[in-house]
């Protein structure tokens, strides 16, 4: 049996319809301007409308970043750090009209504050990596992901 022009071509916008109704590509919101920041032992905690970033100076070196989208942090694991048992770390909260930096001897975490993006840097000022500046941390649904400058000569696996 075969099927008429106007048959095949009603399926087709069918089918196109349904394909851009779905999420074929998801949905990213990335994180706002600073509303508010909390110091705590070792770190801060920052709030951007519902959402809440903590920092953490696990070590002089060593810096671990949670992200709740939604207010609430979910139980504290990794996949990445197994110890849990950190000691504290001396670390230097310093605030300025358009960023909050966080340093140790060895490190400095700049945070800019409109919109959140996050920098790191060796203690002497030289680059170690950067959030895209369009995107950052962005999540959609219940993941998150972190978009970085990357400059040309670097490569990360």
């Amino acid at each position: 049996m075969m099927k008429s022009p106007g048959l095949r071509t009603l399926s087709l916008w069918l089918l196109c319809a349904l394909f851009a109704a779905s999420p074929a590509r998801a949905q990213w919101q990335s994180i706002g301007n600073l509303d508010s920041y909390a110091t705590e032992q070792n770190g801060v905690t920052l709030k951007s409308g519902a959402t809440l970033v903590r920092i953490l100076i696990l070590a002089p070196d060593l810096v671990r970043i949670r992200v709740a989208t939604e207010g609430v942090f979910l139980p504290d694991q990794s996949w990445a750090v197994v110890k849990n048992d950190w000691g504290n770390v001396a670390v230097e909260v310093r605030d300025s009209n358009d960023e909050l930096q966080l340093a140790t001897g060895e490190l400095v975490v700049s945070i800019r504050k409109r919109p959140l993006r996050f920098s790191f840097l060796y203690s002497n000022g030289n680059l170690i990596n950067k959030d895209d500046e369009g995107r950052g941390i962005s999540w959609s649904g219940r993941s998150v992901r972190v978009w970085k400058s990357m400059p040309q000569t670097e490569q990360y696996y």
